[in-house]
């Protein structure tokens, strides 16, 4: 018999080393089976509530295709979150004469309890990226509450990384467990005069159009480390040398 495999994780948090981990375990159930792997799919990096995974969406044509007669995944989860989607796509396999098993959750789509098991299975999927959510609000709206960064730059701070001296990256430096905001004096002089316009009754077009005049860097120029000297220039890009009212949002 056939057989293929799929491998997924979904973020930066786990490891790369996990799609040869999930290939491991369907590779042994496969040899415990006798049968043959043919193809091997995988999506890196990507969540398995999307449906547009270019590994995913390239396993069901070549299921549809009848390139494999069983698919292995090493559990239902990396085979999608969604759980209408994990419905939907477990009839078609069966429709394409495709059987579905999950090596570590004992999952297979030619038992009899298989519509039950998937309907447990991909509702239990699809609620964890639910929590998953909230929780990571949770923690992103605490470490703002802290004045630590959580993703982006804001105009009118410096980000500081805080070390870990005790640990190191993969390149064996202090590895940086968060980075702290702290509010750059320059900037926030601005700022300051950004909002004295607005209350003084001027539009942002106005202000954005007096910063400009007065050759103050834009956030992308700060950003990119541009100087008022190129700014001048015209060195410097377009996008990073001018403030643009659609960038400001005065409140």
């Amino acid at each position: 018999m056939k057989a293929a495999t799929y491998s997924r994780y979904s973020s930066d948090q786990q490891r790369e080393t996990s799609i040869a981990d999930q290939r491991r375990n369907c590779q042994r159930y496969a040899e415990r089976e006798g049968w043959k792997i043919v193809a091997q799919y995988e999506d890196k990096a990507i969540s398995g509530s999307k449906r547009d995974r270019a590994g995913y969406q390239q396993m069901l044509a070549d299921a549809e295709a009848k390139a494999f007669d069983v698919l292995l995944v090493d559990d239902l989860s990396r085979f999608s979150r969604d759980d209408i989607e994990t419905k939907t796509a477990i009839r078609r396999l069966k429709h394409w004469g495709v059987r579905l098993i999950g090596v570590s959750d004992g999952f297979d789509s030619d038992s009899k309890g298989a519509k039950v098991q998937a309907s447990v299975r991909g509702l239990m999927n699809e609620l964890y990226l639910d929590d998953l959510a909230e929780k990571t609000h949770r923690g992103l709206t605490g470490k703002a509450l802290a004045g630590f960064n959580t993703g982006g730059r804001a105009y009118g701070y410096r980000h500081i990384p805080i070390e870990d001296k005790t640990k190191t990256d993969h390149l064996g430096r202090p590895l940086v467990t968060a980075v702290k905001r702290v509010p750059d004096p320059k900037q926030a002089k601005i700022i300051k005069q950004i909002f004295e316009w607005y209350t003084e009754g001027y539009s942002a077009r106005w202000i954005a159009d007096e910063l400009n005049r007065r050759n103050v860097p834009s956030p992308g120029a700060n950003w990119k480390r541009e100087t008022g000297a190129r700014m001048r220039s015209g060195s410097a890009p377009p996008s990073t040398r001018c403030w643009k009212t659609r960038s400001m949002s005065v409140v």
